[in-house]
């Protein structure tokens, strides 16, 4: 009997890179980097398009705040720092946590790549005439703070000006399309940026003037984007059968043999390099404590098949009883043929037991069988085909601007378990009235008034044929429409 998990918002990630090992741990790992075709996007840039997700305004809000953050002069850490506090300040729980995993992942790295092509093109166009930041204004590109002004002044005489050129994706403010517009390129947190904004946003909040913004990042070095939350298959064949040790090498070529061992750092939740880094003088007994973990996992033991039948709830229930439950569960996963034996040998608590069991009857109502398994977000079932970090990011903000709107309505956070729970939709569209009661009262009573008093009574009719387009005249209340009225004064509302 497999175990089937019930989770509450829980969700767990596994980030970075992929990581394969081939014939247990004894073989040299293989790290797998897969690379965008783009360089790194500063933060700031993703955290912006994080916020504009939630909130345009949010955004702009974002954009002012860091206008004298300089980030040229500041290390990606004190960046994340950074965003991370203002977040905490403009965003309600938990979308401001989402921003870290989104940050991350690099989802919203695309989206900006999408606005530094755009850019890029206006920039290749004007042939090098502007630096880092330029914008377009009254139908003209200007690159400096002193053209700027000059503009402003005649900003009035150009209220069409750039309104075809805006796209569904730019960031506009304010959100009156009818103003005349500005198109502004260039890096959110950058003093030249600041300085132009800083310009731009008195017009901005008087409702003269309407600014969108467009990320532009010019000849920085930055490292290709690294992606995240993608799994990796390696498919390696020789097509040569030759039997050889490629761990020597041929002698003369001035190379060492390679100690397979050497290349592990982790064994068994064990991450030696770190161990021997700390305690350096028991080197020898840790690389021996090593080598018996690794001399463990050839070895595989062999299972009965009565210590196999409760080997799913002998696994739930060590990943229940453990201090770090997520990290358990992620070792058995990964590790499981190893220390299957262990498992098999933990004796099987009644509780958990009745509680799989519970589990099993309430997900077999929602089409859950017995041994699959599924996980759940609030109640909502994850399709199989969503089962990707990305998708499950997407429905945790779902479920997240969810729980800010009932905040929002001042309902306090210990009912929302209860409010998320409710069914939206009823299991069945349709109800039935009873008839009898004497609040329904009829206008037609088929059954009852006596000029129907002559037609038959019996269901039957039915079945007899009929002129084409009428229906047979039956004494039942076969067909019956009930409407909800409402007394409002001397007039009646139907509903």
């Amino acid at each position: 009997m497999a175990p089937t998990f019930l989770c509450w918002l829980g969700v767990f990630f596994i980030f970075y890179e992929t990581r394969v090992e081939a014939n247990w741990a004894s073989s040299p790992p293989i790290s797998v980097k897969l690379k965008a075709q783009w360089n790194r996007s500063p933060l700031l840039l993703e955290a912006s398009e994080y916020i504009a997700e939630i909130d345009e305004r949010l955004f702009w809000q974002f954009v002012w705040q860091f206008r004298n953050l300089h980030q040229s002069s500041k290390t990606d850490k004190d960046q994340y720092e950074s965003i991370m506090s203002a977040a905490k300040t403009m965003l309600v729980t938990p979308s401001d946590r989402l921003l870290s995993i989104s940050l991350s992942l690099h989802t919203h790295s695309p989206a900006v790549q999408m606005f530094q092509q755009v850019s890029s093109e206006v920039y290749e166009s004007l042939g090098g005439a502007c630096d880092d930041v330029f914008i377009n204004i009254n139908n003209r590109y200007v690159c400096n703070t002193e053209e700027l002004n000059k503009e402003l002044e005649n900003i009035n005489n150009n209220i069409n000006s750039n309104s075809s050129d805006i796209q569904s994706f730019d960031h506009c403010y304010p959100f009156v399309s009818s103003l005349p517009t500005a198109i502004l390129y260039g890096e959110i947190g950058t003093s030249r940026f600041s300085s132009f904004i800083e310009l731009l946003w008195p017009k901005m909040e008087a409702g003269e003037l309407r600014l969108c913004v467009r990320h532009f990042v010019l000849h920085k070095e930055r490292d290709q984007l690294v992606l995240s939350g993608y799994g990796v298959q390696l498919a390696i064949k020789s097509t040569e059968y030759k039997a050889m040790d490629d761990t020597k090498v041929k002698e003369g070529d001035g190379s060492k043999s390679v100690d397979e061992a050497d290349l592990i750092h982790e064994v068994g939740g064990f991450n030696f390099t770190r161990l021997k880094e700390r305690y350096g003088a028991l080197g020898s007994q840790l690389d021996d404590f090593k080598k018996h973990l690794l001399d463990q996992k050839k070895d595989l033991p062999q299972l009965k098949a009565w210590e196999v039948s409760d080997l799913g709830v002998q696994t739930v229930q060590s990943v229940l009883e453990s201090e770090f439950p997520w990290n358990t569960l992620q070792e058995i996963s990964h590790n499981l043929p190893v220390i299957a034996k262990t498992l098999s040998r933990l004796p099987v608590s009644r509780d958990v037991k009745t509680d799989i069991a519970y589990n099993q009857r309430v997900l077999q109502q929602v089409g859950v069988a017995p041994g699959d398994s599924v996980l759940l977000l609030n109640g909502l079932i994850l399709q199989e085909d969503d089962m990707n970090v990305f998708s499950i990011l997407d429905y945790l903000k779902r479920e997240s601007r969810l729980l800010s709107g009932l905040e929002g309505l001042g309902i306090p956070s210990k009912y929302f378990v209860q409010m998320v729970s409710l069914a939206v939709h009823p299991q069945h569209s349709t109800f039935a009235v009873d008839m009898r009661n004497e609040s329904v009262l009829f206008i037609n009573n088929i059954e009852e008034d006596k000029r129907y008093s002559r037609w038959p009574s019996s269901v039957t009719e039915f079945l007899r044929p009929a002129f084409p387009g009428t229906l047979r005249q039956i004494r039942k209340n076969a067909f019956t429409i009930v409407s909800n009225v409402h007394e409002h004064g001397h007039r009646l509302a139907f509903s």
